[in-house]
């Protein structure tokens, strides 16, 4: 059963199939129209991001059609048992049967996009290369022959150098990949550089026809090794596989009927490659030639080069590793100091908290009302304070009115800008006549104060004795730290002298 519970009982009722379908064609079609945006995003710009949704999304598509094509199998399979000899069981399953052609069909476009998203990635790279090759190239002819060395100086030393390490890093990985030297690698990006032509395609063609003149030689009959037989080359001329190339680009170039060379092209390269070599075709196999001795002279990476900066980029991973591992292995040493802060929250802390607990849950619901109202009463201690010293500062104000000409009529100014200060002191005013006039007013007063501090008393201790434990616990952890630190410092500065 899958993800919408296409079982052998749903596909035996028309309208549950008919449902499930509906609901497996709609997340289907969505799935395919973000994959085709996301794989026309990639092409245009790669993105990690997007490169990953886009295997997600593909997958996601390989697995909803798997899912319809199960579905319309026990569908098929329903309508088999119902008795193909009724006419309407009978044309519903000739349906169903062309559907799962279809989706077979569509099953293997699936498959063919998420193996295209993932050469993007390598195609990526390939662009990249070719776009710090370009800049290589560039710099070269622009400086008709300094050195890389003294190209990376003016450009800061540091920074191309390790920009060239990665790069011959990855000109040694595509070349490995591709069957070819590093050499000729970096002379088929700049032909393409130079034709406006893509140069993983242009590198690509190389491969393809030195393996169709493989198969030629060898007797091997497909449809390049064909198309290159009719081109009526003769290989026997050519001493190296690049000469070889060239002169399939150029016997395809010199060919009188346009339609015939894009058909042999076709053969040979495949359609969508063929397409995009058209420009080098045009140009025949002596231009390219010629782009390819031109590029010999412009100093680019040997082989042996190559190698020793790719060999380099392992040495710097080798350095990150290490770097990587000391700094797990000194996580590591710290362990038994966490291991006592554990024991140390394990045990003192949790019990405490745990006495906490267990005291206010034993409280009565009177105690824990007074309780409330007495942290009420801590609440409101700050912001009663500071009113009283609104109040005092209001006061001293008035009193500095009050020493000047015209204090009365001063004052009674100040109070109508802030009536909220006149609104207090007759309050305080009234609460301190009161306290000092009236017996049972100034005994509720003590008897409260009385009363909060009674409740607060008990959790004032089981706090207290907590935080006095966490003090007294410390200390051992605070002395093994200081230690590790001297022990640590010590090494250090007899490193330093």
């Amino acid at each position: 059963m899958g993800k919408y519970g296409v079982t052998i009982e749903v596909a035996a009722d028309a309208s549950k199939f008919k449902q499930a379908m509906k609901e497996l064609d709609g997340e289907s079609r969505a799935a395919q129209k973000e994959l085709q945006l996301l794989q026309e995003g990639l092409k245009l710009e790669f993105d990690a991001d997007k490169f990953s949704r886009a295997q997600q999304v593909a997958q996601q598509a390989i697995d909803l059609t798997a899912e319809k094509i199960n579905a319309v199998k026990l569908r098929m399979q329903a309508l088999e048992k119902e008795g193909l000899e009724n006419e309407g069981v009978a044309k519903e399953f000739e349906k169903q049967r062309l559907a799962l052609v279809g989706l077979e069909t569509q099953l293997l476009k699936n498959k063919k996009a998420l193996e295209d998203i993932n050469k993007i990635k390598l195609d990526a790279l390939t662009k990249q290369i070719d776009k710090v090759a370009d800049g290589f190239n560039k710099a070269a002819a622009a400086t008709k022959g300094l050195s890389l060395a003294a190209g990376g100086a003016l450009a800061g030393l540091g920074a191309l150098g390790l920009k060239t390490v990665s790069a011959a890093d990855g000109i040694a990985t595509a070349a490995a990949q591709l069957g070819i030297s590093a050499e000729q690698l970096q002379k088929f990006n700049y032909i393409a550089l130079q034709t406006d032509v893509d140069s993983g395609q242009l590198t690509k063609a190389f491969v393809r026809v030195r393996a169709a003149v493989a198969d030629m030689a060898g007797g091997i009959e497909n449809n390049a090794s064909r198309a290159l037989a009719q081109l009526n080359i003769d290989f026997s001329q050519f001493k190296t596989a690049d000469e070889a190339f060239y002169g399939v680009i150029d016997a395809l170039g010199k060919m009188n009927n346009d339609v015939e060379m894009v058909a042999a092209a076709n053969e040979i390269f495949g359609d969508k490659m063929a397409n995009e070599l058209l420009p080098i075709i045009r140009a025949g196999g002596d231009a390219v030639k010629e782009l390819g001795a031109e590029y010999e002279t412009l100093g680019g990476l040997s082989d042996e080069q190559v190698g020793k900066l790719a060999e380099f980029d392992n040495t710097l991973n080798r350095i990150k590793t290490q770097i990587k591992n000391i700094f797990m292995q000194l996580g590591s040493a710290l362990l038994p100091i966490m291991e006592t802060v554990a024991r140390f929250v394990e045990e003192v802390i949790v019990p405490k908290l745990k006495t906490l607990a267990e005291f206010i849950g034993g409280l009565s619901t009177k105690q824990m009302e007074m309780g409330l109202k007495a942290l009420l009463a801590v609440a409101m201690l700050s912001p009663l304070l500071g009113m009283i010293g609104k109040i005092a500062g209001a006061v001293s104000g008035l009193a500095k009115l009050l020493g000047k000409g015209g204090a009365l009529t001063k004052a009674l100014d100040f109070l109508k800008e802030h009536p909220i200060i006149a609104i207090i002191a007759v309050v305080a005013a009234i609460v301190a006549f009161l306290y000092t006039t009236n017996e049972q007013f100034r005994e509720s007063i003590n008897n409260l104060i009385v009363t909060l501090g009674e409740a607060l008393a008990p959790l004032l201790g089981i706090v207290t004795g907590l935080l006095q434990t966490i003090i007294e616990l410390l200390a051992p952890i605070i002395e093994i730290v200081g230690n590790l630190l001297a022990n640590a410092l010590s090494i250090l500065f007899k490193a330093l002298a």
